[in-house]
């Protein structure tokens, strides 16, 4: 039996020196041991011996929900836990209130299947915290994820400078599904003052929904589109989320495509054809003049 303190990441390439004796440390990510962070919390009477020790995140609960249902033919999930992670930290045992989601595979929305992708989840944690009085005040962050998640489709929500959680796809070396979950620690989450929440009747009137995609930079945010839209959409538009996302070599070298659906609608009349396209005209022009963004043609 060999304990060892850091465990090295599922896609670090492992290499010995010293005539193949020794570990050679240089450029590994290693795991994060709860042992040495967290430290293990053992459970005094298990009820089974798989359940010796209580949860850090509730993600792993979640994930195995899904073996259990992938290994019976169920693909398509929509799942979340509302729990309790415990941590031991400096010898002290902290007990903390988690949301943690899942979802993979295809959904309805309305008459038509979608399948589950990063702005799926990305919009349920916008819908979330906007309902719960945090509209305006987040941001989504690139740092450094944890090595289970892939960084190039994950994101730190941040809440007036505070980190309450973490939403994004599950690192292929995991999972060859693609896999997205979210967790928000509620504690932080809650401690953080929140606006005021207003509710308003629903209108009477048809909203128009228009499909826009622009061709931008790979380097280009989708959040600091999605502000110019609203900036420039003006009191008319009622939503608008990224649909789509496409990367190909004949959008041009180093480019993306990105698709927003925009959602017009009126408290006070029914809006004609000639209102709306000013305004698209105003938000293409905003995207253009502050993203270098180009509209494509579908």
């Amino acid at each position: 039996l060999v304990c060892i303190s850091n465990v090295p990441d599922t896609t670090s390439k492992i290499n010995f020196t010293n005539a193949d004796t020794e570990f050679d440390t240089n450029g590994v990510q290693f795991v994060i041991n709860p042992n040495d962070e967290f430290g293990l919390i053992q459970v005094s009477s298990p009820l089974s011996e798989d359940k010796t020790t209580l949860r850090h995140s509730l993600i792993t609960s979640l994930l195995s929900v899904y073996d259990y249902n992938k290994a019976r033919n169920i693909k398509d999930l929509g799942i979340f836990e509302l729990g309790k992670s415990f941590s031991k930290i400096n010898s002290e045992i902290v007990e903390e209130s988690v949301l943690c989601a899942l979802v993979t595979g295809r959904y309805n929305e309305g008459i038509e299947v979608r399948v589950h992708d990063f702005y799926t989840l990305k919009g349920i944690v916008e819908e979330l915290l906007e309902r719960l009085g945090y509209k305006n005040r987040y941001t989504f962050e690139v740092r450094e994820f944890p090595c289970e998640m892939n960084p190039y489709q994950s994101a730190y929500i941040n809440i007036n400078g505070t980190i309450v959680g973490y939403f994004g796809k599950v690192h292929p070396s995991l999972y060859k599904e693609d896999i997205y979950v979210m967790e928000i620690n509620l504690d932080t989450l809650f401690s953080i003052k929140s606006g005021k929440i207003k509710f308003r009747e629903f209108t009477k009137y048809p909203s128009i929904t228009k499909d826009l995609s622009f061709i931008v930079n790979k380097d280009v945010l989708c959040d600091d589109m999605i502000l110019t839209i609203r900036k420039n959409g003006k009191g008319s538009l009622k939503s608008v989320n990224a649909s789509d996302y496409y990367e190909d070599e004949s959008l041009g070298e180093n480019k993306k495509a990105i698709t927003f659906k925009l959602t017009f609608e009126s408290f006070d009349k029914t809006l004609t054809d000639e209102e709306v396209n000013l305004l698209i005209d105003n938000v293409v022009s905003s995207v253009i003049k502050n993203h270098n963004g180009v509209l494509r043609d579908k």
